[in-house]
């Protein structure tokens, strides 16, 4: 697969022209850019499968990232307001709260 990247990213190389006309009244540059071979691809449009979700699985989920939200709240809020916790194994799992909220 790599190789047909390669390929296919060799057939962009790209020509820049400058050009500059000088003259006694005007100075004016044209620049040029341009593909020295073009690429044709197809566009046949895959259709995508109709998934149907019931009204019950969105309400789990959004409990499930509402909850999950909270919870790493509350982690973090117990390691800033509770000087007793600041320990390293408490920054790693302050860590982790940080990252899945990142998610």
């Amino acid at each position: 697969m790599s190789g047909n990247i390669l390929n296919s990213a060799t057939q962009f190389i790209r020509t820049y022209n400058v050009t500059r006309i000088i003259d006694e009244s005007t100075s004016t540059t044209t620049h040029s850019l341009s593909l020295i071979k073009q690429i044709t691809m197809s566009t046949n449009k895959i259709p995508l499968p109709h998934i149907d979700i019931s009204p019950a699985a969105c309400i789990a989920f959004v409990i499930l990232i509402l909850a999950t939200v909270g919870g790493n709240t509350l982690v973090l809020s117990a390691l800033f307001l509770d000087k007793r916790l600041h320990m390293p194994s408490f920054y790693l799992i302050a860590n982790m709260a940080i990252a899945d909220l990142l998610l």
